[in-house]
């Protein structure tokens, strides 16, 4: 539905790969890369695994054991490749219990159906997100995202990080220190009916 599928860990806008749509010039973050893999690993500690198209068509308990098997072989992080909705059905059965679970809206519908189908109440705490420990990070730059920011600080309480600070090389580092104590700012709104929100 909204154009974005992922292949060979490759993620396509379209029929484009995303280092040659329009978001390669994106003003924070051009994306020249379309290897999800790579710009994992360059972000992050540790390998990055693929879980392929052939194995999302073999459906989500194949899906959990090739995850079982790239963790006993060390790696820390997984892209799972997309080509239709019956893919992100199969990743909502098979990421259901995982801890940290990140991607695109797709992602949602079968989180969303699985939690559902278990009556687990999960799917109201995501629309809501709740406890001590709880926050929302939002970084994109999109038009929906600002859209749901904004409806979302109507209701939570939310900081704004500024972005020009990030980059000046002058004031970087000052605003570093600065942002590392929203997270007292965090804890002092744990609790309340929905958990803080940092944006950009």
């Amino acid at each position: 539905v909204n154009g974005r599928t992922v292949y060979q860990g490759h993620l396509f806008v379209g029929e484009q790969l995303l280092s040659e749509s329009g978001m390669r010039h994106h003003p924070v973050t051009p994306m020249t890369d379309s290897n999800l893999l790579r710009l994992m690993e360059s972000q992050a500690a540790g390998r990055c695994g693929l879980v392929t198209a052939a194995e999302m068509d073999r459906g989500a308990e194949a899906v959990s054991e090739k995850l079982r098997q790239l963790a006993q072989d060390g790696v820390r992080y997984a892209v799972l490749d997309t080509l239709n909705e019956r893919h992100l059905l199969t990743q909502g059965e098979a990421l259901k219990t995982m801890k940290l679970v990140t991607g695109g809206s797709g992602l949602a519908i079968g989180l969303a159906r699985q939690w559902a189908q278990n009556g687990d109440r999960a799917a109201e705490a995501a629309g809501a997100p709740q406890g001590e420990k709880a926050a929302v990070l939002s970084g994109s730059c999109s038009v929906m995202t600002n859209r749901q920011v904004a409806h979302y600080r109507e209701r939570a309480s939310a900081q704004a990080i500024d972005i020009s600070r990030c980059l000046e090389p002058q004031a970087r580092t000052a605003y570093a220190a600065e942002l590392a104590h929203w997270a007292h700012w965090a804890q002092r709104h744990a609790g309340e009916a929905l958990a803080p929100l940092i944006y950009a």
